[in-house]
């Protein structure tokens, strides 16, 4: 039918700040033309010049939890086209997330159509495009809805009505990465959730049998017992059977989150942590119990945040809430842990220990992403897929790329934070190791927590683990703890102890 009245689209600045539109065209003075127009907007348009650049583009902006809402597509490009390009896009199992699609022409526009035929295409502009018709297309594409309550408003409204939700719950966090947890302690704490945490799969376990939490935020690769077992064992107990599980991982592609729910997760929440998209999640999991409310005081607003040109501070900010404080403590925690971190998968691959050096890569790529060293962490991405794919082919020259760019990063944030690295000690070979006096402390409490068979020994053991690895009786208690044999692993902490001529005895 007729519509009874013009419609009246609700427009400002503010309804159309936070759209990321994607321009593709081979033509530099079209995407220059739309980009320009898109700006005036208050749009956040990028333009490449190829369908094959656009879906590293879309794939990349997935990764980083900051996808595009649209796609203004060229038509007639030589190599890969337009429709050929939506195609593999909607195909393309990378992307969970597919942007509308509006296509774009000088050519006809009928035919445009019969070709189209099959593709799923959310609008169509003839070029030449002037700014009316471009703003036009896009209101078509995304609906009046879209700007009235945008997505980004919404997920605003939604997130503090989930953080109303959850305040007062019990959750335990299994996070074995201490930059990952720090951060995700202060989301949750200042949100008025009660934390507990645990630093592998094998401590949760026994955590959950112990106490009673409204869920549980599990990370999946963790050393000694991985989030997937975890979570089985846990759902092997009536209990706990029903126990709220959401996953966290780095790697936020088609199927993870599959994988997740086989194993018997609830829901999945990538990592970076999106600060909106945590709460969401959790909400709609997790119904609170208890009744112990704490609630944070609100961010320091004077926070400020010198400019590294290699760290994109805006979206990453978005992510965490607008919490700059945390932010700066996220980066100089990065630059303290990880400034070895090429000496350790060197180390690895020097030991053909393909698995560790992976686990390195992997949770490097994790925390650059946190931090919003988003250039690092791809690059990261690159070497991780090259270890999972055993390709040796230009493996070392992703490595000396990771080193530099690395190099860079800490250069730059030791010139503007301060960043104490004379705090970090090195051995010879470049690992991060404690002094003696510190070591014994440390040998003398896990040899007591072994004895009492206390199940946060595992804890400890993590702590250690990156300072004794080499030792061959560090690997056998590895192995007896993860099976809860406390005894026989005290018992090699002692020879282990010996070794070192370090004295624990009770």
């Amino acid at each position: 039918g007729v519509q009874q009245e013009q419609r009246k689209l609700a427009l400002d600045a503010q309804d159309m700040e936070g759209l990321r539109i994607l321009i593709v065209d081979d033509n530099a003075n079209a995407r220059e033309i739309v980009q320009n127009i898109l700006e005036s907007f208050k749009f956040k348009p990028t333009a490449v010049d190829g369908g094959e650049a656009a879906i590293i583009e879309l794939e990349s902006a997935q990764r980083q939890s900051n996808p595009y809402g649209l796609v203004l597509m060229d038509w007639m490009m030589p190599g890969v086209d337009g429709l050929e390009t939506i195609k593999r896009i909607q195909k393309n199992s990378n992307l969970s997330q597919t942007p509308a699609f509006v296509m774009v022409t000088a050519f006809s526009r009928d035919d445009l159509l019969q070709s189209a035929q099959g593709v799923h295409l959310d609008g169509l502009l003839v070029k030449p495009v002037s700014p009316s018709t471009l703003l036009d297309a896009i209101l078509n594409a995304l609906g009046k809805e879209a700007f009235q309550r945008t997505r980004k408003y919404e997920k605003h409204v939604n997130a503090q009505d989930a953080i109303e939700s959850l305040q007062g719950s019990y959750v335990l966090l299994v996070e074995d990465n201490e930059i990952n947890m720090e951060l995700a302690l202060e989301l949750l704490q200042s949100a008025g959730i009660k934390v507990d945490t645990a630093t592998n799969g094998a401590q949760a376990v026994e955590k959950v049998k112990l106490t009673d939490y409204d869920g549980v935020l599990m990370d999946c690769q963790m050393p000694i017992m991985d989030g997937f077992e975890a979570t089985h064992q846990i759902r092997q107990d009536p209990h706990t059977k029903d126990l709220p599980i959401l996953a966290m991982t780095a790697n936020a592609m088609v199927g993870d989150k599959e994988k997740c729910i086989e194993w018997g997760m609830n829901d999945h929440i990538p990592k970076p942590i999106d600060v909106t998209q945590l709460f969401i999640t959790m909400a709609r999991w997790i119904k609170p119990v208890h009744t112990d409310t704490s609630i944070l005081p609100p961010y320091n607003d004077t926070e400020t945040l010198p400019n590294i040109p290699e760290l994109e501070v805006n979206n990453t900010l978005i992510r965490m809430g607008g919490n700059i404080k945390l932010l700066r403590k996220l980066i100089g925690r990065f630059s303290e842990t990880q400034a070895d971190v090429i000496v350790r998968i060197k180390e690895a691959l020097a030991s053909d220990n393909i698995k560790v050096a992976l686990l390195e890569v992997h949770t490097f790529k994790s925390l650059a992403g946190t931090i919003g060293a988003v250039q690092i962490a791809d690059n990261a991405q690159i070497l991780e897929n090259m270890f999972k794919n055993n390709t040796t082919q230009g493996r070392d020259e992703a490595i000396d790329t990771l080193e530099i760019d690395l190099i860079n990063l800490l250069s730059k944030i030791h010139s503007v934070y301060g960043t104490p690295f004379e705090t970090i000690h090195h051995s010879e070979n470049g690992r991060i190791i404690m002094d003696k006096e510190t070591l014994t402390t440390k040998l003398q409490h896990f040899n007591k927590q072994l004895i009492e068979l206390d199940a946060d020994a595992t804890t400890t053991l993590i702590e250690l683990h990156d300072e004794l690895s080499e030792f061959k009786e560090m690997k056998k208690i590895q192995k007896l703890v993860n099976e809860f044999e406390y005894e026989d692993a005290q018992k090699e902490l002692l020879r282990l102890a010996d070794t070192l001529e370090i004295s624990i005895s009770a």
